[in-house]
């Protein structure tokens, strides 16, 4: 079959190297690549949500941090997926009482290698 093909091609090479055939073979990379950045971007804001479930979570009676916290996440992680997973399973927030605990505790994981 593909030596059938490879065949039907030199012999017609007109009716294979078209616009149109051009067009279909190109267009499957061309969607890939714009589809890879939206799939970071869904499993990005998948991570960020699962997260602040989890901040919020942790600072049940803290209500006052809690936007503190997420904002410095994003500032720190933006779209740093290793990032985010850091922040993820490093973050201890059971023990925070006030703003600069919580900017120490944030420094800390952000440091971690």
């Amino acid at each position: 079959f593909i030596i059938y093909a490879l065949y039907k091609i030199i012999v017609n090479y007109t009716s294979f190297a078209s616009a149109d055939n051009f067009r279909s073979f190109i267009i499957s990379p061309i969607l890939t690549l714009f589809f890879l950045p939206f799939l970071y971007i869904v499993l990005l804001f998948m991570k960020y949500e699962n997260l602040f479930i989890r901040v919020d979570w942790m600072t049940i009676e803290k209500t006052n941090l809690k936007m503190d916290i997420k904002y410095n996440i994003i500032k720190k992680c933006l779209f740093n997926m290793s990032k985010l997973n850091r922040f993820s399973t490093e973050l201890r927030l059971y023990n925070i009482q006030n703003k600069s605990e919580m900017l120490t505790e944030i420094e800390r994981v952000n440091n971690i290698k």
